[in-house]
């Protein structure tokens, strides 16, 4: 019997651990993000993953300690280091493709380089500005605010402001801006 307005059960990937590269076997990640260290008596213990702070701020990460010293990483550059460990040398970085710094996993991960990334995110942020006239015709359309600044020398909040709909001022000519 098939119930309706259920959806469809998606199929069942098995969890896959790997070693942390550079800590010889004491640490894994797992390709949902988790990490757990490996017990003097042979058994594992997850380890406890936290927001960051500072340069980390959004992201989590992970307290690592090997011979006494501490190492501190984002979850995600351990996911990344340990599951495709030949593209992450150089500028490569490892990036949340759905922008929830709380999802680790596999599955959500992009690696990028320094100018791929800029490029990434800088076009998700993007959005098209429409210049109307006082009846509502569209007599411009800007791809970026920034554009839009540039072409009729009007302030960044100023347009800002106006395609959100909260205006302080009116603009000249009777002209307004909103999202395209």
């Amino acid at each position: 019997m098939k119930m309706r307005n259920q959806a469809p059960r998606l199929p069942q990937v098995p969890e896959v651990w790997r070693d942390v590269p550079g800590y010889g076997g004491l640490y894994q990640v797992s390709s949902e993000g988790r990490v757990r260290k490996r017990l003097k008596g042979g058994g594992w213990r997850f380890v406890k993953i936290v927001e960051g702070r500072g340069r980390s701020g959004k992201h989590q990460v992970v307290n690592l300690y090997m011979n006494g010293q501490h190492f501190q990483a984002t979850v995600l550059r351990v996911v990344a280091l340990a599951f495709y460990p030949d593209r992450m040398t150089g500028d490569a970085m490892a990036v949340h493709r759905n922008g929830l710094h709380a999802d680790n996993s596999l599955r959500n991960l992009i690696i990028l380089t320094n100018r791929e990334c800029s490029l990434w995110q800088n076009n998700c942020r993007r959005r098209a500005v429409c210049m109307i006239d006082s009846e509502g015709e569209p007599l411009e359309i800007y791809p970026t605010i920034a554009a839009a600044c540039r072409a009729t020398g009007l302030a960044k909040q100023t347009i800002y402001r106006h395609c959100n709909n909260k205006p302080n001022r009116g603009l000249p000519d009777g002209v307004s801006f909103e999202w395209a």
